[in-house]
């Protein structure tokens, strides 16, 4: 009867967590999500749905009251997200100097206090550092104009 009790209890900590932005995707412990390519010095958001719907400790779910990313790499920054927040945002930026290569950074999402017994929830999100991150184009490349006469050219912006 015992094994049987430790067996809920544990399978009530095994939930996943709604990804809002940037993907919108549910999110299970030590899952890594690829969230594409990122220049060094851009900020990526992640929002997190606080809701969820199993475990907790009547077995309907509860609220996390927060979330952060740990163990980032030298000069990047992040800002974690506000306690009880909805949804709970967390930014990532990475090293201005940051050196192309991909890099996986751990979130941590957590039930303050343990309060609703849902515990703490780790995942991984995997970003690329790359330089080329946008293509741009201007058409027509010449035009020739008097001075102070308008010269019309069109600039398009593409990201990669």
């Amino acid at each position: 009867m015992r094994w049987l009790l430790c067996f809920a209890l544990i399978g009530s900590l095994v939930f996943p967590i709604q990804m809002v932005e940037p993907l919108l995707t549910e999110v299970s412990p030590d899952e890594t999500i690829e969230l594409g390519t990122m220049g060094p010095g851009q900020t990526v958001e992640l929002q997190l749905h606080p809701k969820v719907y199993e475990g907790g400790v009547h077995g309907i779910g509860g609220n996390f009251d927060r979330a952060y990313a740990t163990d980032l790499p030298a000069g990047w920054a992040s800002k974690p997200s506000k306690l009880y927040g909805d949804p709970l945002q967390v930014t990532i930026t990475a090293d201005p100097y940051t050196e192309e290569g991909i890099y996986t950074i751990p979130i941590i999402v957590e039930d303050e206090g343990n309060g609703e017994e849902l515990g703490l929830v780790r995942f991984y999100v995997r970003v690329k550092i790359s330089e080329e991150v946008m293509d741009f184009s201007v058409s027509p490349l010449r035009k020739s104009a008097g001075i102070g006469q308008p010269a019309r050219f069109d600039v398009t912006v593409n990201n990669r």
